[in-house]
């Protein structure tokens, strides 16, 4: 009984987190192959507007945009006009999955943000308690063979179970009897206000913008979407049951668009799932 609390408890050490499951690769030839400085730049009589993806973060793409007022009267930049779509070469996208998609409005990225902060925080806090109850783990299986409280073997057996769970943790020598390895450092604590502030100041904010003025920053849009279109099985003729056999996955495209005041410029990029269909 003793050796199944001891696993029980290291037990709830174990976690972790998704990764973004796509890349968005531009399709313009001139793009650099740099991630963060893919840079495309589309020229109107109205506004030369650049784009480059960034990264995935908090369920939303994240785009550094910057816009040159090409006119000779003051032009409004409106975050929340950009928008973007997705097709398939496979044409078979559900008709949810085709709708535009508007870019988030600075508040509710900053509302974002303040929901991540707070999760990472939590998070950290259990992870410290987890260390805690690590340690305590480790003074429970000393204490139990100094004690002769149970079988050596019955410990021997938990412990090498528990050590598969966390091997900096626990280990077992050549020997009879279990050692425990010191606690690791812990690392330094999150700071996720920092990064909050960083990333909001970076954020692209509605502007009017002068003739010959520009103005850049951080464009974030739902990400949602595109993880649905990517999954396997998302389109509506890999859903149907009378499919003979399965078909190589389609390649899906998405479309980033400025507002028409700009120019509707258009920006295309291939979405690259980081798994092999």
């Amino acid at each position: 009984m003793r050796a199944l609390l001891i696993i029980s408890i290291l037990a709830l050490l174990v976690g972790g987190c998704a990764a973004p499951a796509f890349d968005l690769v531009s399709r313009d030839p001139e793009s650099p192959w740099l991630t963060g400085t893919r840079w495309v730049r589309t020229e109107s009589s109205r506004a030369t507007v650049s784009t480059s993806f960034v990264h995935t973060l908090a369920d939303h793409m994240v785009f550094d945009v910057e816009v040159v007022n090409q006119t000779d009267s003051t032009l409004v930049v409106d975050p929340e006009r950009f928008s973007y779509v997705l097709s398939s070469s496979g044409h078979d996208l559900p008709a949810r999955l085709r709708r535009s998609v508007a870019a988030a409005s600075p508040a509710t990225v900053v509302a974002r943000l303040d929901k991540e902060g707070a999760r990472v925080k939590r998070e950290y806090g259990r992870r410290n308690e987890g260390a805690v109850l690590a340690v305590l783990a480790g003074a429970v299986v000393v204490a139990a063979i100094a004690l002769d409280l149970i079988n050596v073997d019955t410990i021997e057996s938990a412990v090498t179970t528990a050590s598969s769970l966390i091997p900096s943790q626990i280990e077992v020598t050549g020997g009879t009897e279990p050692c425990v390895a010191p606690p690791p450092v812990a690392p330094p604590p999150p700071d996720p206000d920092g990064a909050r502030e960083r990333y909001v100041a970076r954020l692209l904010q509605r502007v009017a913008l002068a003739p010959g003025a520009s103005v850049r920053g951080d464009l974030w849009l739902p990400a949602k979407p595109v993880m649905k279109a990517i999954e396997p099985g998302a389109s509506a003729s890999e859903l149907s049951v009378t499919a003979p056999s399965p078909r190589k996955l389609p390649a899906h495209q998405l479309t980033l668009r400025a507002p028409a005041e700009l120019g509707g410029q258009e920006f295309e990029y291939s979405v690259a799932p980081d798994y092999e269909p």
